[in-house]
């Protein structure tokens, strides 16, 4: 609830709940801001700043964002559109995407995971990361920290909310782990593989992800990333089996089964068939 401290910084009335639940594989946020004022409406903007530790940022992917249309702080606020099905990062990054699905995927968090990010009433997605040129200016943050971290963060940034006096605005946001479970067979297989694509000369491509990558690389140089415990190659799956035979087909039936004899037919021999009933 706003008092005298708030009203020196930001001199309107309002009600602000935070709720946090925490359970066993999810984080619930819920956020509700109240205008109790009779006459004066307010505007506000509102991000949530999730931070998510990766093993490393390069191979994370990040989906939901296909079409939409972002504003590039790094580039003088200039506005595109994002053509890539899953968003990468390497370089320093600071997105606003706009109007974006209300679920995302980030692959390869911490011990290998995919992270599910579930948003209701937060039509924008904050993608950043500072990189090595910027992570220097932060005070609380280490020049050594940008590549074990990427924040993907929900929120009401592009257009602020305008609540009137009298309503209300709630937003919400769950986190969601998905863990992946490799069998012995398939996991021999991802390491092979990843054995390959760093000796094979020309097993990789850039870090934009073509439709032959197998792992991003360098943007000055065609090394190859160092692989990591956290980077997971799903081989093809194999070809299903083949379906089974068709049966055979059954045997005709006997001439003696059949309810259609011939018209000619008596009861103990018909003279056509030559055949005793």
């Amino acid at each position: 609830m706003d008092n005298e401290f708030t009203r020196s910084l930001w001199n309107s009335q309002f009600r602000l709940t935070y709720r946090l639940i925490l359970r066993e594989k999810e984080l619930h946020f819920n956020i509700g801001v109240y205008n109790p004022s009779r006459e004066d409406p307010f505007s506000f903007n509102l991000l949530l700043h999730t931070y998510f530790k990766v093993p490393d940022v390069r191979r994370c992917q990040i989906t939901g964002l296909h079409g939409c249309t972002f504003l590039d702080k790094t580039r003088d606020n200039q506005i595109y559109q994002e053509g890539r099905d899953v968003v990468t990062v390497c370089e320093w990054t600071d997105r606003i995407y706009q109007n974006t699905q209300p679920e995302h995927i980030i692959t390869n968090v911490v011990s290998g995971r995919k992270m599910r990010v579930q948003k209701y009433n937060f039509p924008d997605t904050v993608v950043w990361n500072p990189w090595q040129e910027k992570a220097r200016d932060i005070p609380d943050f280490g020049d050594d920290e940008f590549p074990n971290m990427i924040c993907v963060e929900s929120g009401h940034v592009s257009s602020p909310v305008v609540l009137l006096p009298g309503t209300a605005f709630e937003a919400s946001q769950i986190l969601q782990k998905i863990r992946i479970i490799i069998d012995t067979a398939i996991e021999s297989q991802l390491f092979a593989k990843v054995s390959y694509v760093q000796s094979g000369p020309t097993s990789h491509v850039n870090a934009g992800g073509g439709t032959n990558s197998l792992l991003p690389t360098s943007s000055a140089s065609s090394a190859v990333w160092p692989t990591s415990t956290g980077w997971l190659y799903m081989p093809p799956p194999p070809p299903p089996p083949p379906p089974p035979p068709p049966p055979p087909p059954p045997p005709p039936l006997h001439p003696s089964q059949s309810s259609h004899l011939h018209s000619h037919c008596v009861a103990q021999t018909c003279t056509i068939c030559s055949l005793n009933l």
